[in-house]
């Protein structure tokens, strides 16, 4: 009942003029016979009518609720969660405040012989509610417990349902009745499907594109029943994101409405890797027991199980063909009382046996053995043994294993070590040979190349002279042949100190020290200063203070020769640009030399570091053919690698790898940083 603590109800009983009688008869009848309690108030908020239902509702007749509000009749107004509803949130004072329309509002009342009861309540301020009355509020209000009630328990039904699913590790879920869309879905997704529950109801083909794909037709044919209303039950497998596998079942069924109308599919998917996984082991157990049946029939081994007797021989208590067949005796001799291991070895072979059986059946530990037997036609034969003792039920020590022949093995192995040792000797003596034919072209290779100078230096001396002191005796034709002559002499001194470089690098031992890739490479720039200067070459330095393990003149002819292989390729460059940076990865210092020169296709990687290959012509890029061999050769004798990334007119990087010295701390780098540039 809405009212205001603060305006008290009047202590008279009101007038009848303040009542329905004053109303027309039509109007008196219309409003007793509304099924919705009606209350009019004046503006102290005190009752100034009531119909029928009204007091239907609260249990009184109207004469006792006139000039009254809730707190004289002994009501308390509480909200949907129990708590009390303070007067100015409740509708008639807010549409007597308001002087407006008060939408309905749910609340709840009690008070003396009054069960609690869940009312809706919606009020509005008029204006000549009655000749007496000129302006008030009409309250009307229905009775909404039932409702509510059932709103209630199919909330805590909801609930309950709600904790279940979101609690069970199978899923719960539904689609609408074509399955095209995921209606609900429960937690449990995330462990069996591996995405939230959000990325399945955005995303309803992530379910089936999940399904492994060898089973995806056999699901989507399963779609078929449920649409007209059966129930499937299938097993299939599910792809989770991270690539692992389960196996589930889905257990689907139709829901339908009160007439029998397909509404929607519901389902259960249970994770059922584990039974599938115990079932594929059992299934593989008999599998593995059938093949091992077929394995011993078919084993050119003798499977045999031996035990103690009382005179503390071990007897075969179980063999099968291949053991008659390895000993030369029939199955029933064998296993006869006569037959023991020990009178079936040869003599020599008894101790060394007997000791082994002995020591295996203290320890329990597998045991290897190989002896010899006594044939009665081949006379001995050599077996190999391999047994894992074990106890039986009464505390005895059974031994299982099995005899393989291995006389042609053995012979086989006798066979080998002779011609091991004949091939040992034979190896010594090809090396021998190769060694000292390798230092006798490495002296050649030396010799050669200082017996070329010095003709090479008369060739030089004589046609300097020649342009010195008689070129006015030559004319142009002349002089341009002489000075042919001393650019191929040239060339020809270059190509053999080069080759002296590298004969140098394949004789000598390198002195491996921690050396600093920051001075060398410093020291390599400076000697080439002013072809930098004057073909204005941007050269940009990333280089930290990484130190190697190498040797220091070796080292050294590499940067020299990677910087020049960088600066003779870049000539056509109207901007030469070379950089060189260095970074430590993984124990090793990776340096790099990058242009932007003409480059070359990595078809012919392995190519440019041979002896004497080049991919461009002398005339366009003079050189030797020897500085990139040079650069590898030297990086093998420290331990080192050189590999090159390029393509045609893309320039080219050169990277070499050193191993780390040990006081160069890990700095790994995607992308050098520049740390300066000239």
């Amino acid at each position: 009942m809405e009212d205001h603590h603060d305006m008290p109800s009047s202590p008279d009983p009101a007038s009848p003029q303040h009542t329905a009688a004053a109303r027309p008869p039509l109007h008196l009848a219309i409003f007793h016979a509304l099924h919705d309690a009606v209350l009019l108030y004046d503006t102290e908020l005190r009752i100034v009518s009531a119909n029928r239902a009204a007091e239907r509702l609260f249990h009184r007749p109207g004469q006792q609720m006139l000039g009254r509000n809730a707190e004289s009749m002994g009501l308390r107004r509480f909200r949907r969660d129990g708590s009390v509803m303070p007067v100015e949130d409740r509708a008639v004072w807010q549409a007597l405040r308001g002087r407006c329309a008060v939408p309905p509002q749910i609340s709840g009342f009690e008070g003396p012989g009054l069960p609690r009861r869940w009312i809706e309540v919606s009020a509005t301020f008029v204006e000549d509610i009655a000749p007496e009355v000129p302006e008030g509020v009409v309250c009307t209000i229905s009775d909404v417990t039932a409702r509510i009630e059932a709103e209630d328990a199919l909330r805590e039904s909801e609930q309950r349902l709600r904790l279940f699913t979101e609690h069970s590790r199978d899923m719960v879920w539904i689609a609408d009745r074509q399955h095209h869309g995921l209606l609900y879905v429960s937690p449990a997704c995330t462990a069996l499907w591996g995405c939230t529950v959000e990325a399945l109801q955005q995303t309803p083909q992530a379910w089936l594109d999940a399904v492994h794909e060898d089973d995806r037709p056999r699901v989507l044919q399963g779609f078929v029943p449920l649409a007209q209303g059966r129930a499937e039950d299938i097993e299939y497998r599910v792809v989770r994101p991270d690539g692992s596998m389960i196996w589930v079942r889905n257990r689907a069924f139709p829901i339908r409405d009160e007439l029998g109308e397909l509404i929607c599919i519901g389902g259960i998917t249970e994770d059922i890797t584990l039974p599938r996984m115990a079932e594929a082991a059992r299934r593989a157990r008999r599998e593995a027991d059938a093949r091992l049946a077929r394995f011993i029939e078919a084993s050119p081994a003798a499977p045999c199980v031996l035990r103690r007797d009382e005179q503390r021989r071990w007897r075969f208590v179980f063999i099968t063909a291949a053991m008659a067949t390895l000993c030369g005796r029939p199955t029933g001799e064998l296993l006869g009382p006569a037959m023991h291991l020990g009178s079936l070895t040869h003599p020599d072979d008894v101790a060394a046996v007997e000791q082994a059986l002995a020591t295996m059946q203290d320890d329990l530990q597998p045991w290897r053995h190989e002896f010899r037997l006594i044939h009665p036609e081949r006379g001995a034969v050599w077996v190999e043994a391999r047994a894992v003792p074990m106890r039986d039920a009464d505390d005895a020590v059974v031994i299982n294993g099995y005899l393989l022949d291995i006389s042609e093995r053995k012979a086989a192995d006798d066979e080998v070590r002779r011609l091991n040792a004949e091939l040992e000797q034979r190896v010594r003596e090809r090396t021998a040979d190769l060694e000292a034919k390798r230092r006798e072209l490495e002296s050649f290779t030396y010799s050669v190349s200082h017996d070329l100078k010095a003709p090479l230096r008369g060739i030089d001396g004589y046609s300097r002279l020649l342009l010195d002191d008689k070129s006015h005796l030559l004319d142009d034709e002349g002089r341009e042949f002489v000075g042919t002559i001393r650019r191929a002499t040239e060339h020809m001194a270059r190509l053999i100190d080069d080759l002296l470089a590298y004969s140098r690098i394949e004789r000598s031992r390198p002195a491996l020290a921690p050396v600093a890739l920051a001075g060398l490479v410093q020291a390599c720039v400076g000697e080439r200063q002013d072809e930098l200067q004057r073909r204005g070459v941007r050269l940009t330095l990333a280089l930290g203070p990484e130190r190697v393990v190498a040797d220091t003149r070796g080292l050294q002819l590499v940067l020299r020769n990677l910087l020049d292989n960088a600066l003779k390729f870049t000539t056509s460059q109207a901007q030469p640009s070379v950089e060189i940076g260095c970074c430590t990865q993984a124990g090793h210092v990776r340096l790099w030399v990058r242009d932007n020169g003409s480059g070359f296709d990595m078809r012919y990687h392995d190519r440019i570091f041979e002896i004497f290959q080049r991919l461009h012509r002398a005339e366009d890029y003079p050189g030797t053919g020897v500085g990139l061999a040079i650069v590898r050769k030297a990086l093998e004798r420290m331990h080192g690698r050189v590999w090159a990334q390029s393509s045609p007119g893309q320039g080219a990087t050169f990277l070499i790898e050193l191993p780390c010295s040990a006081d160069t701390g890990d700095r790994y780098h995607e992308e050098p940083v520049q740390a300066s540039a000239q």
